[in-house]
């Protein structure tokens, strides 16, 4: 029989459906509409707990500001909330941004807006006042401001062919808010085969700055002939040429985190497991059972979000029931958390933070991981020279 013949029985007449009173059909709607939104994560044991900060639009980027209290979002255009109190102040009103981060000193901000030829960048201060602006190719979906004051800003670019899809992706160094640098990392060609499986508004580029500022990691993707494409997990430390893969065959791009003051990273390899792994490219260790498709830690990597389960210690500790974004605090603490519409945040974490060095011993590991980004030193003397500066 014909799929899309119906019976006479198929569909009720209208004259059959239950006519009810607008005034009972507007109390059910309102009552619909008050019910609170429930928090997508499962009970948490004292100390911990979870608050909404109420509703923002659907994706929304997700920064703190290194005081822990600040939040920047994007509610129908860019809105700082106080993760205390709740209060917010919206600084304009646009309506798409697909990055945010603060400026070191908690005064500014710099969002990421489509443009007509690719994304412009631009920065505020927290009145809304605009104090830089620059226009990139290709869409921006990360950014890091470094404590020198300079700013990474991710692209990724693709543009369709008749034999093809070349697909081009990197960083921007927007140096004193003036010029810019180009830095391409990814440069590959995907066939109508793989772009079959690719999802054109997911992102095929993902990498992460260490926590000093001088090294990062970054998948790129490999598109063999008649075969799936698939991730590398890059290490680069920058202003050098000397990247090394870490991982291959990777199912995922956005999984490679720095751990340990970035003498690691922790990635997903694609078939289950999170791997844990010295950016000396040493064999790597099982750290995890979970897919990997998104990774984030908190400041004292203490607590782990990897996919829809918290971790405290290396053991799940709550579940979520809705994909999340998570975004741990700077200064341990908390997690805020993007689920749909809702920006929850919850509080109690209670963790030990990294011990600080002294000026002097910096100065000397900053010397130290410049001559290991050259080559220039084996992994048993950096080890035994940063331990001993660290004391």
């Amino acid at each position: 029989m014909n799929n899309l013949n119906h019976s006479k029985n198929s569909f009720l007449p209208l004259r059959s459906i239950p006519r009810f009173p607008l005034g009972v059909l507007l109390s059910v709607c309102w009552l619909t509409a008050c019910i609170p939104a429930q928090p997508p994560v499962t009970a948490l044991v004292p100390p911990l707990s979870v608050r909404t900060l109420g509703t923002i639009t659907p994706g929304s980027p997700l920064a703190w500001a290194d005081n822990g209290t600040q939040l920047a979002v994007n509610d129908s255009g860019l809105t700082i909330i106080d993760a205390d109190s709740g209060t917010r102040q919206r600084l304009n009103n646009e309506s798409t941004l697909t990055a945010l981060a603060w400026a070191p000193d908690g005064e500014a901000v710099v969002f990421a807006t489509p443009a007509k030829q690719g994304t412009l960048l631009r920065v505020v201060d927290l009145n809304g006042r605009q104090l830089a602006k620059t226009e990139i190719k290709g869409t921006c979906r990360q950014f890091f401001w470094r404590q020198d004051g300079r700013i990474l800003a991710s692209y990724e670019l693709m543009t369709d062919y008749s034999f093809g899809t070349s697909f081009q992706a990197g960083y921007v160094e927007w140096r004193d808010l003036s010029a810019t640098v180009v830095v391409p990392l990814v440069d590959t060609t995907l066939s109508p085969f793989h772009m079959q499986a690719i999802d054109k508004n997911s992102s095929l580029f993902f990498f992460d700055l260490s926590p000093w500022g001088d090294e990062i990691v970054f998948s790129k993707i490999n598109a063999p002939p008649m075969f799936p494409a698939y991730f590398q997990l890059v290490h680069l430390p920058l202003g050098t040429s000397r990247n090394t893969i870490i991982a291959g065959r990777l199912s995922t791009a956005n999984s490679g985190r720095f751990i340990n003051q970035g003498e690691d990273v922790l990635y997903g390899d694609g078939q289950g497991s999170i791997l844990r792994q010295s950016v000396w490219n040493e064999t790597p260790e099982l750290a995890y059972r979970s897919a990997g498709r998104s990774i984030a830690l908190s400041a004292g990597e203490k607590w782990l979000v990897i996919d829809d389960v918290l971790y405290r210690d290396k053991l799940p500790f709550a579940r979520f029931s809705a994909q999340v974004i998570p975004r741990f605090s700077p200064v341990g603490g908390r997690v805020a958390l993007v689920a749909g519409k809702q920006l929850l945040v919850i509080d109690g974490l209670v963790e030990e933070l990294p011990a600080t060095v002294s000026s002097e011993a910096e100065s000397k590991i900053r010397v130290l991981r410049s001559w290991r980004g050259k080559g220039l030193i084996s992994p048993q003397e950096y080890r035994q020279r940063t331990l001993q500066w660290e004391k």
